[in-house]
Parts: C-alpha cells; structure tokens; sequence
C-alpha cells in the first residue's frame, strides 16, 4: 500500500505556502509543509503516521529551516500529544527560536487530553515560548469553541479551518470575533480569491492562508538520519 510506505519513499522536499498580513499587504509568513510524491495526498498519508513518524518529520523540518540560516518566520505542525512529553520537548527547544511557531495540527486531540496531560502541556508551553517561538491552534472549528473558549488564551494564535470560509461563511465573521477576545491573532485558511480574501479581511482576520498565493518547493530528500 503506497500510503504506508516510510518517508523515505514519499517525502520529495518542502512546500513553503504563503502566510499573507491584512494589515501590511505582504507575505510575512510560511507554513512548512511536506512535498510527497505526486500520486499521494497528504492528508490522507499523514493521517496514518503515528506521533513517532509526525516528530521525525517536525525534526527534519526543523533541521532544514536551520541550515537555511535565516531568521524569517515558519509555521510547523505538531500533533498536541507530542507537547505532553518533556523528552520530546527537550529535543525540540534546542531548534526553536523568535520566528518558529509550532502550530497544534489537531485540536480534536489537545481537547482530548487528560487533565494531567493538559498540565504537562502548559509546563512545556512556557519552555517553548521561552526560546522565543510561538505557540497556534490550528484548523479550528465553531463546533469546537465551547470546548476551547477557556483555552484558548494559552496560545499566541489560531488558524480558523478552511471549511469555515468555504462551507459556512456566514458564521466566519462572528467565529473570527469571538476568537479575537483570547488570543493576539487569528488566520483563515482557505483563501482561493478576491471573494475569500474580502470576507476574512472584513471579518477582522490578521493573517491569511491558501492557493490565492502561490506556494514555493524545496526539493530535498527525507533522510532517517535527521532526527532531535
């Protein structure tokens, strides 16, 4: 089965999809995502990756952005049950740094942790921002406020899922209000055109995201090698 294969056999390099400022009218960000080889869709291949696999491509990710040697700034995902671990976060501060933002790829599993495990996060929370990276909830949901509402202040930002903008439009301005109360800045996802790009900026979104932008590839091999 071809979405089991190990990265190795997948991963061809990096997407750099655009992060674009409402109010400076200029890209200021990249989202790092993985280039796979053209039959795979990623979504689909991720999601049958355990947090092992998901913390070897965040340390390869990491590690290139490094080599890179510049200070710009990158968004890169992370399954929240990774952050329980003080091993884990241990390998991670190390590559951290003003301009990194470690964005929550499933907010569906940070609701789910434990009362102890969520403790854990909070503690690794701080160490994290500590080296000056930044912490975001990614693709969320207006089902899922009521259960993040009193969360949602421990982070620097969230990105709002794309099938807000796409499927339920008229609930995206209210959502990007109410986000806005607890946290510094909010991304909609999602943005394709002018229509798209109109409604999250009049909505009050700070940060927009989607192919209205083109993306840039880095081509690179996955190497098992690189790890934290």
């Amino acid at each position: 089965m071809p979405y089991r294969l190990p990265f190795e056999n997948v991963v061809r390099g990096i997407r750099f999809q655009p992060i674009f400022s409402v109010a400076e009218k200029v890209i200021k960000a990249w989202e790092i995502l993985s280039l796979l080889q053209p039959e795979m869709n990623p979504e689909h291949y991720f999601s049958l990756q355990s947090e092992q696999s998901c913390l070897n491509i965040l340390c390869w990710q990491l590690q290139v952005i490094y080599k890179m040697k510049n200070r710009k700034r990158y968004y890169l995902n992370v399954p929240a049950r990774l952050l329980c671990s003080s091993q884990v976060v241990e390998h991670l501060l190390p590559w951290l740094r003003e301009g990194i933002v470690l964005e929550i790829q499933d907010p569906h599993g940070f609701i789910s942790l434990s009362r102890s495990e969520r403790q854990a996060f909070y503690a690794h929370a701080r160490m994290i921002k500590s080296m000056g990276a930044e912490l975001w909830l990614d693709d969320i949901l207006p089902a899922q406020f009521n259960d993040l509402e009193t969360e949602l202040g421990r982070f620097d930002g969230v990105k709002i899922d794309k099938s807000v903008l796409l499927q339920a439009p008229s609930s995206l301005s209210p959502f990007i209000t109410h986000c806005a109360r607890y946290v510094k800045a909010v991304l909609v996802e999602g943005v394709e055109n002018r229509q798209h790009y109109d409604m999250a900026e009049g909505g009050g979104s700070h940060f927009l995201q989607g192919f209205m932008w083109p993306e840039e590839q880095f081509f690179i091999n996955y190497t098992s090698g690189w790890s934290c």
